[in-house]
């Protein structure tokens, strides 16, 4: 599974994670299908706000 994964080299602030990537992932889909024109880089971002992750390679404080 990716977050106990995930949990091992990094915080993780996902109470609720089944229920958080359920929301996101039909959101998401939702969200596709009226806006098929979205950039990657915004799906990006708001997967990992949603998720509360840092995506930013540069950052090595983990």
């Amino acid at each position: 599974m990716v977050v106990p994964e995930y949990a091992c080299y990094h915080h993780v602030e996902v109470r609720h994670p089944y229920e958080e990537f359920y929301l996101l992932i039909i959101g998401l889909m939702s969200y596709m299908r009226t806006h098929p024109e979205a950039p990657d880089e915004l799906v990006a971002d708001l997967i990992s706000d949603t998720l509360h992750l840092d995506l930013d390679p540069t950052n090595t404080a983990d």
